[in-house]
């Protein structure tokens, strides 16, 4: 329909994309947009490009957060924005970043602008914000919600679609866990083979302790009269991870329950495996 004699768009942002890197809690998050317009952009005191609803980040208000411009690559681009994250409750709804190109800056009608910076996830889970874009100012024009990232899979455990919409945050959780056995014939040694990855960095300084549960049933932990006897169980570790734990976990037959704690010195990142 747009080959229609004289079908005109109005003025607006005829492209706004926007996705993010992680909805780990706590977590620097890498926000990307790309726009486009409808007519051209150019910079000039007072005209900005605004982002809006960006809520609930952990980010303080900062009159020059940095920015990263990817396009385009042949026209000068402001490498910092202002953003007002309402943290301290100065500005109702809060959630702001604004990019005010320099004077020289001129972006036609359907260019690309792609762009990115960082803000810090909130501590604790909240759903996807609606996003806006608008070109503010005296040639500006009204806001287009923006086109969340709701398909992609994040390079992280456990992510699934929609991770990648802005502001998506889940609770301090085991993103990834699973356990596999090898072995079901009676009398014979099991070993038990457990991976996990946590949406939030464990560390050992807090005296942190992994507790894996359920593990009932097993005779590990009795001596030859089936007397129960105090038990560490060996472990062995992937290469990643064999700093960051001891070479025994505390065992409870009873309750089926292994004790692994964490080198005082050391810490499990944000979606590590282990």
């Amino acid at each position: 329909g747009d080959a229609q004699p004289l079908r005109v768009y109005s003025p607006t942002f005829i492209l706004a994309n926007i996705g993010q890197s992680t909805p780990f809690p706590s977590a620097t998050n890498v926000i990307t947009v790309t726009l486009a317009s409808t007519v051209l952009l150019r910079g000039s005191p007072d005209e900005f490009i605004l982002l809006g609803g960006l809520k609930g980040s952990a980010t303080a208000d900062d009159s020059a957060l940095s920015i990263q411009v990817s396009s385009p690559t042949a026209v000068p681009f402001p490498t910092v924005a202002t953003w007002d994250g309402d943290v301290g409750g100065d500005m109702i709804g809060g959630g702001f970043l604004g990019v005010e190109l320099f004077n020289t800056t001129v972006i036609a009608p359907g260019q690309h602008i792609t762009f990115s910076f960082s803000l810090t996830n909130p501590s604790a889970a909240q759903e996807a914000q609606t996003v806006t874009a608008t070109w503010s100012g005296i040639s500006g024009f009204g806001a287009k919600i923006a086109n969340a990232d709701a398909n992609s899979i994040l390079p992280l455990p456990g992510s699934v679609t929609g991770d990648a919409r802005v502001l998506k945050v889940y609770d301090p959780a085991f993103v990834a866990k699973a356990i596999v056995q090898t072995s079901v014939l009676p009398w014979a040694l099991n070993t038990i083979h457990v991976s996990l990855a946590s949406n939030v960095p464990l560390s050992g300084a807090y005296h942190t302790k992994i507790t894996i549960g359920g593990l009932v049933g097993s005779s590990t932990g009795l001596d030859a009269q089936w007397n129960v006897i105090p038990n560490q169980l060996q472990l062995t570790y992937s290469a990643q991870s064999a700093a960051v734990f001891g070479p025994n976990a505390s065992w409870t037959r009873e309750t089926g329950q292994v004790y692994l704690a964490l080198h005082a010195g050391a810490t499990l990142a944000a979606g590590q495996m282990c």
